[in-house]
């Protein structure tokens, strides 16, 4: 039925001077809030100020199109009266209708429309930006309460076709014509015209059998106009009416599957005999034998006589291949209405039982089967659904027998380095200059036994020598960043069966080993992942291999000392004597100290990235296949898809893809496109390691502080003086200064092999199943009859003046005197209320009133035997046979010797109703 939507103002467009939402908020939210306390205000004059207000973007309801719409809205003046002007606009352009409106608040509408002459179009299958535009000429407080656009959406034609046999039923296999019917049922226009329908028959292959058309309604009913050979077929049906006005609106194809089985059943009865003996004709026939035969060498027989007196049938004999009749009621000649020249008799006996026939109809895709749809969730075709729990999934073979208890995978992995250090070279540094002065005193023997100072000096520093073979930096074990575990890979959103396709869906992804009619290579050198929840597949990403950055990373410094020197020599030669009370130092011996190099550490490193990795692979196990995509609307077999049920409860037109027969071992593995390898090619890679390359991180400057060590001069110098005594000089040290500073070199080193992590991206896990059985042979059993087999026979002779009464198992020769009555038989009915009763008759029927001599006890016993069952066949001599209902009879004794007479009243009747001869199939 109609969908009208209802779109109201979201924002202002232009032109909006003059106008005040009231008592407050915006334009758009007091005219959408379904409020008329709330309103857009203009107060005049101000000629042609036009309210336009956008509506949001229209979309309609799946399966739906816009059909028609109008503008509403609900205005009012403070005062008199005024026209307005109401209508839509777009692209600039804008089209509507004046309406008068007064104080009172009054809701108008534009007409309904399908064709307002503006730039967007109802039959624009995107959304549609529409726009209201409202505006007045009025020089009075202009109100307008609530605005909205209303869009009549309509469907395409609705209808259930279906394929009736010879009797006007719905079937799915035809077996009693090869010309059915073809009907659409009940159609639903949803309102609009009817403009045409078609019709077309299509064999298993595809190929068009019988096609038809027309205009207007659909027929109530068609009838193939071809013969159909027994086999599979599928009838599309379309129905298509107008909307907007002319646009064609068409249901697009329903299809019916339906089988032709109109097999021509077995031989009918074979050596068939009438034999005329006594009390009637014996009917015999055989079992034909041969093929086709009936299931369990079962058939009923059912035998009919044409006479002079019409058709009927007289026998219906359960396990009646080979059997016979005898037929006690066959007319005579010379009696009644059976001239002998016009009294040939016919028999004709039948067969029925049942037929077991194998059909071939049309498979489906099993309720559950998933494929990839590289394609816009909105496209998915129906009969098939998301498979939402696979979003963002790729798939591996399960070996388990439910394969939803197998995941696992990541997006992404990192790794982890060994510890490594770098080599730091020896290096030395230069001379700081000269030590300070020395410190300390001299005691000097003199003839006075006085103390002097020393004599002030200093020493020369030396360079701080080579480190030697230098040393170690501090270890570090960066790792390194993370990279995806995405292989190439095609992005495609998993999509299942609900069991109702025929066919594989157009565009679709699957995997195969060999190449398959109807679909063409595609996804070179990619596995399939699942979409991202709600997002659409066709995308493609990945790489084969990947590499990572070993992560920023520094070490510590080597600390170290350099050997100790030797400061350089005095070199003083003044004797200055010291005497009592002398100041003057009297002299310093050469002399040198040990000068001893402070360690010191390097400082750490720089931080520096170790680079990129080596190469490692991005692809998890796998088997190489063929990856497809579907170019035809048919059940190919061959096909390789995914299944989430159980292992052991597979359809019976798939076998699971592990390794059994032909099918490719999928377990544990996951699919990717052969190229680069040979289809079937495996590889059960999970895991892997990097090398990281060598790298280099420099030092800073770094210099060691000096310590001058003591000095002790123990030798004497005798004076020339009189008295002459021993000098000494006491220990004593000087400070230094620093070493000049220095920068030793790093040299290159690699943070070794890295740790072994899976690269196997998230999976969950499937059974990969190939479809082996695309149509499917069942056995229908139906009942059929074979043709008739017939022969004919002279009526039999009638002794004159005899007449024959006969039941199913006696005939009696009678003599007989007859005599008839034909009475109505009347019933009353209650009479109506307030009126007369109402009397009625039924037909007239015949009655016969027979009185029989009978000579023995024996005849009198078989009469009576005869007269006790329900029905009779009486044929009397010269009059017209029929059957009747014995009644009571009486026996009293005749004149004549030992002769007795019986009276009894027989009753029209119709013939005995025989149990039909499906009954006892």
């Amino acid at each position: 039925m109609a969908v009208i939507d209802t779109l109201r103002p979201t924002s202002v467009k232009v032109n909006v001077t003059g106008w005040t939402a009231q008592p407050g908020g915006t334009l758009q939210g007091v005219t959408s809030d379904s409020n008329d306390a709330t309103y857009a205000q203009r107060t005049g004059p101000a000629a042609n100020q036009a309210l336009w207000l956008n509506v949001p973007a229209h979309t309609p309801a799946v399966g739906y199109q816009r059909h028609q719409m109008r503008s509403v809205a609900r205005l009012s003046l403070a005062s008199g009266t005024s026209l307005v002007f109401l209508g839509l606009g777009s692209g600039g352009a804008s089209a509507g209708y004046s309406y008068t409106i007064a104080s009172t608040l009054a809701q108008r509408s534009t007409p309904w429309s399908n064709d307002w002459g503006l730039t967007a179009s109802l039959a624009s299958p995107n959304p549609l930006p529409l726009f209201t535009v409202l505006s007045a000429d009025v020089t009075d407080t202009f109100k307008a309460h609530e605005v909205w656009l209303e869009v009549d959406t309509r469907h395409a034609p609705l209808f259930a076709p279906q394929v009736l046999d010879a009797t006007g039923a719905p079937v799915g296999v035809v077996v009693d014509t090869r010309t059915p019917g073809l009907a659409f049922g009940s159609v639903d226009y949803d309102g609009l015209p009817a403009q045409a329908w078609t019709v077309e028959v299509q064999d298993v292959t595809g190929t068009t059998v019988w096609a038809d058309s027309g205009e207007g309604e659909v027929p109530t009913a068609l009838t193939c106009g071809v013969q159909l050979d027994d086999g599979s077929y599928q009838a599309f049906f379309t129905a298509s009416s107008l909307i907007r006005g002319s646009d064609v609106y068409s249901s697009g194809d329903y299809s019916v599957e339906f089988t032709v089985t109109v097999t021509a059943p077995p031989a009918g009865p074979d050596g068939l005999t009438a034999t005329m003996v006594d009390g009637g004709i014996e009917v015999s026939w055989a079992d034909p034998g041969g093929t086709p035969s009936w299931d369990d060498d079962y058939a009923v027989a059912e035998v009919w006589r044409d006479d002079c007196h019409g058709s009927q049938r007289i026998a219906v004999i359960p396990d009646g291949l080979t059997g016979s009749f005898l037929d006690r009621t066959a007319p005579t000649t010379g009696a009644g209405t059976c001239p002998e020249s016009e009294c040939d008799i016919t028999y004709r006996v039948r067969y029925w039982g049942k037929q077991t026939v194998t059909v071939t109809t049309y498979g489906h895709v099993p309720d559950g089967v998933i494929v990839g749809w590289p394609d816009a969730v909105a496209d998915i075709p129906s009969g098939w659904s998301r498979v939402t729990d696979l979003d963002g999934k790729y798939l591996m073979g399960s070996s388990v027998d439910d394969p939803t208890t197998v995941t696992g995978g990541a997006a992404a992995h990192s790794h982890t380095t060994s510890g490594h250090v770098h080599a730091i070279t020896s290096h030395t540094h230069s001379s700081g200059g000269s030590t300070a002065a020395a410190s300390g005193t001299t005691t000097s023997k003199t003839d006075h036994s006085a103390t002097a100072p020393v004599v002030a000096h200093v020493h020369t520093v030396p360079a701080a020598g080579s480190t030697g073979s230098g040393g170690n930096s501090g270890s570090a074990s960066p790792g390194t960043a993370g990279a995806d575990n995405d292989p190439q890979h095609a992005v495609v959103v998993w999509i299942a069966s609900d069991g109702t396709p025929s066919t594989w869906p157009v565009g679709a992804l699957a995997w195969s080993v060999d190449p398959v009619t109807g679909w063409t290579a595609d996804a070179t050198n990619r596995f399939l992942k699942g979409a991202a929840p709600g997002g659409d597949g066709g995308a493609i990403g990945g790489n084969a291999t990947h590499t990572h950055v070993v992560n920023d990373h520094d070490h510590s410094g080597l600390s170290h000392v350099h050997p100790n020197g030797t400061s350089g020599s005095t070199n003083s030669t003044t004797r200055n004597y010291a005497f009592t009370g002398s100041t003057d130092p009297r002299w310093s011996w050469s002399h040198t100290h040990v000068i001893a190099f402070n360690s010191a550490s390097t400082g750490n490193t720089t931080t520096d990235s170790g680079d990129s990795t080596g190469s490692a692979t991005s692809e998890p196990p796998f088997r190489r296949l063929r990856v497809l995509s579907n170019t035809t609307a048919y059940l190919s077999t061959g096909i390789i898809a995914a299944w989430r049920g159980l292992a052991s409860a597979v359809s019976d037109q798939l076998v699971v893809c592990d390794g059994t027969g032909t099918t490719p071992d999928m377990r544990d593995l996951f699919a990717r496109e052969y190229t680069g390898g040979a289809v079937g090619d495996t590889t059960t890679v999970d895991d892997h390691d990097h090398t990281t390359p060598t790298h280099d991180h420099t030092l800073g400057n770094h210099a060691h502080t000096v310590t001058v060590q003591a000095a002790t001069i123990t030798g004497y110098q005798r004076n020339t003086g009189t008295p002459a005594n021993d000098e000494s000089l006491l220990a004593h040290t000087h400070t230094a200064p620093d070493t000049a500073t220095a920068t030793p070199a790093v040299t290159d080193a690699s943070a070794g092999d890295t740790n072994v992590v899976s690269h196997v991206p998230p999976y969950e896990g499937v059974h990969f199943v190939r479809l082996d059985v695309g149509n499917i042979d069942n056995d229908v059993t139906f009942i059929q009859s074979s043709d008739f087999t017939e022969t004919s026979v002279p009526a039999l002779d009638s002794d004159p003046g005899m007449d024959r009464l006969s039941t199913d198992d006696e005939t009696l020769p009678l003599c007989t005197v007859s005599s008839w009555t034909q009475p109505r038989l009347f019933s009353s009915d209650q009479p109506i209320v307030g009126g007369l009763p109402q009397v009625f008759s039924t037909a007239p029927g015949q009655d016969l009133s027979l009185k029989i001599g009978v000579r023995t006890t024996a005849e009198m016993a078989a009469l009576e035997a005869v007269l006790a069952t329900e029905t009779v066949y009486f044929t009397p001599w010269g009059g017209a046979p029929g059957w009747y209902s014995p009644r009571s009879w009486s026996v009293v004794p005749s004149g004549a010797s030992r002769t007795r007479l019986l009276s009894v009243t027989l009753v029209a009747s119709a013939a005995p109703t025989l149990v039909e001869p499906v009954t006892y199939l």
